[in-house]
């Protein structure tokens, strides 16, 4: 399902955000019972990869800005809102699991099972330390794009919120228009 959204290099680009995303929830993960954090290993969830992945995007914040609407074909985008929710919802399960999948059988067993939990190895958790402003940033950046394009807007009372010393230093009478000033939102 994710190849008819994405190419090949945006793929690998969602992969490394879901990875990050996935070491941010080991390092949060928490004792269900004791309340308390773990350290970097998740309990409470069976061996099945799939209930890891429920476990994670339970508690993953911004999951849908893994895959959006925007990321969508223009065929899918006139499905209704519920419709394009379904697909959404298990693009992103899909993507999450893609990456624990890979994470699991890599050579270095970045995760596993192990005496009832699900543990990830200390160089990942350092990774994400490391890269936790340049892994999230850009695609955060690229969706704000999307959204809400920058526009260019005027103040037309500069001089408004200053105080009165500041206002007689500037030079400019009282009651003077003193035109727009243009600045980025």
């Amino acid at each position: 399902m994710l190849a008819l959204i994405f190419d090949d290099d945006e793929y690998v680009e969602r992969r490394l955000v879901a990875r990050h995303r996935i070491i941010g929830q080991f390092t949060r993960a928490a004792d269900p019972v004791t309340r308390r954090g773990t350290d970097n290993f998740v309990v409470g969830v069976d061996n099945r990869i799939g209930a890891l992945a429920d476990y994670l995007l339970m508690r993953m914040r911004h999951r849908r800005d893994l895959v959006s609407k925007y990321d969508l074909s223009n065929d899918l985008k006139r499905l209704t809102d519920w419709w394009i929710g379904q697909i959404l919802t298990v693009a992103v399960k899909e993507l999450v699991l893609d990456e624990l999948i890979a994470m699991r059988d890599s050579p270095a067993a970045e995760i596993y099972w192990m005496d009832g939990v699900w543990q990830a190895i200390q160089s990942i958790i350092d990774e994400y330390h490391w890269t936790r402003e340049t892994v999230a940033k850009p695609h955060q950046l690229r969706v704000r794009a999307l959204r809400a394009p920058q526009t260019l807007k005027f103040d037309q009372r500069p001089e408004h919120g200053r105080v009165r010393s500041q206002r007689e230093r500037s030079g400019v009478a009282p009651g003077t228009s003193v035109g727009g000033v243009p600045y980025y939102l």
